[in-house]
């Protein structure tokens, strides 16, 4: 790369330096976008990874003590970019979810176990981003379920990128019983096992007995009237 991008690289850095000494809250919201952008840029160039990797520590000592409007800002820009460190993503992905939610939805950085610590550690919204995201493993699927929580369980269904374990299906088959407004997705996905399909059988029969006793049961009140 050019010499002059080094260096104007550089004194981007050094301003930002300068800004964050100064301790002006006024300039927090310039310095997360600066930091944000050259994250990116630099982040696009092997020339200058060791700019790249000053930039993300910047980024990872401020992102704690802006406020919330501007770490959402940070945390859009960077949630569908391949140049931010899987640390950077952990601490924006566990933050107050109005930041998190586009990190949890998008970000490649994030592992699978990333995804399980997170479904298990944080709030229920944390969780429905997560079942948003494009793809994840048995492992996310699992964790993600096993609060039982109807809306996160529906969206993991309705996700076509969702790997699901047979354990984790019996387990929403065991909560779609009592709850029908989860057994059309369930019905619905794709590769469904036959353990589980044979479990819904058991739903219909049940259902079929309990009509028919209801049925019985107003024939023999109206011979009574």
């Amino acid at each position: 790369m050019p010499q002059e991008t080094e260096k104007t690289a550089l004194f981007r850095l050094q301003g930002i330096l300068e800004s964050l000494r100064g301790g002006l809250v006024e300039d927090h919201s310039k310095v997360a976008a600066g930091l944000a952008e050259i994250v990116v840029e630099l982040g696009a160039n092997p020339d200058l990874s060791r700019y790249h990797s000053l930039a993300q520590e910047l980024v990872r000592a401020v992102v704690r003590e802006i406020e919330t409007p501007i770490r959402q800002e940070i945390a859009k820009r960077l949630s569908r970019e391949t140049a931010i460190s899987r640390e950077i993503a952990k601490i924006l992905a566990n933050d107050q979810i109005e930041v998190a939610w586009p990190i949890l939805e998008s970000c490649a950085n994030l592992h699978d176990e990333d995804l399980v610590e997170i479904s298990i550690n944080q709030s229920p919204r944390h969780r429905l981003a997560i079942a948003q995201r494009k793809a994840f493993n048995e492992l996310v699927s699992a964790a993600l379920v096993c609060f039982s929580e109807r809306d996160i369980v529906e969206a993991v269904l309705r996700n076509p990128g969702a790997k699901i374990s047979t354990a984790t299906f019996e387990q929403i088959c065991a909560l779609a019983k009592r709850h029908p407004e989860l057994q059309d997705p369930l019905v619905r996905r794709p590769a469904l096992p036959l353990l589980v399909a044979f479990g819904m059988l058991e739903w219909v029969v049940e259902a079929l007995q309990v009509l028919k006793y209801d049925i019985n049961g107003a024939k023999q009140e109206a011979l009574k009237t």
